[in-house]
């Protein structure tokens, strides 16, 4: 059987995702997490959902060699470094983002960034599903409203259109699936953003990413990849250690 640990804020996909995978037949229990961790002996899946902030993401995604932005914990000095973005450590949405065009301009915001990300000019931005490195999806974030705030989600007039097989950019999954496996993840959806200089920059890994409803494609692939691993008793990654808090190198890779 499943049991799902659920993030507060992320209760809406996180219970469609605990309906789509009822009806298992496992006789002990695996553990799912969407948005929050889970430190239990029971076999898990994304164990360290929650456990970086997204600074400590920016720190691993380019630990590991994966293009991101240039970030600073305070604002930057050097004029060449604007506009930049000020965030929060935890934010959903993109409520917290305050544009900054100059270094001064920090001195008249309402709540002070936790750190700050230097602002990409896009050409468009992408959400890629993956599961233990396996790709469920990629949608393109389109604009079809007006929106006066920064950032590309629903709440912004942003649509999220899935992408046949052949348009996904390439290079896009590969660096999708390194982003999740830095952050030791077994699944998440990576906001990638595609900069006007064409280069493909990962801004941060959703361990509770939305939906608009249970016909998403890639929330359905997620949960036939879940009732999978359920069936096949909780395999942990072939030779790999840290996604369960099982240990099985010989296990079968679901």
């Amino acid at each position: 059987m499943l049991d799902f640990k659920i993030a507060a804020g992320c209760a809406p996909t996180g219970e469609l995702l605990r309906k789509l995978c009822s009806g298992g037949q496992a006789t002990r229990t695996g553990i799912v997490c969407w948005g929050r961790g889970h430190h239990g002996t029971e076999p898990t899946l994304n164990a360290r959902a929650g456990a970086t902030n997204k600074l400590q993401q920016l720190r691993k995604f380019k630990d590991a060699g994966i293009l991101v932005p240039p970030f600073w914990e305070q604002v930057p000095s050097a004029p060449g470094d604007f506009p930049v973005l000020g965030r929060t450590l935890s934010h959903h949405g993109g409520k917290d983002i305050s544009l900054l065009m100059q270094a001064g301009d920090a001195k008249f915001l309402a709540t002070k960034p936790d750190y700050f990300i230097r602002y990409v000019q896009r050409e468009t931005e992408f959400r890629t599903w993956i599961y233990r490195r396996r790709h469920l999806g990629t949608y393109e974030k389109l604009q079809t409203k007006l929106a006066n705030r920064i950032g590309a989600n629903y709440k912004n007039g942003f649509s999220f259109q899935l992408l046949g097989s052949d348009n996904v950019p390439e290079g896009l999954r590969d660096i999708a699936s390194k982003a999740v496996d830095a952050l030791g993840l077994d699944f998440g959806a990576v906001d990638v953003l595609k900069g006007v200089d064409g280069a493909l920059y990962v801004l941060e890994v959703n361990t509770a990413p939305g939906v608009e409803g249970e016909n998403r494609q890639v929330i359905q692939a997620l949960a036939r990849k879940i009732m999978r691993w359920e069936t096949l008793g909780f395999p942990t990654r072939n030779g790999e250690r840290g996604f369960s808090v099982e240990s099985n190198p010989n296990s079968v890779s679901a």
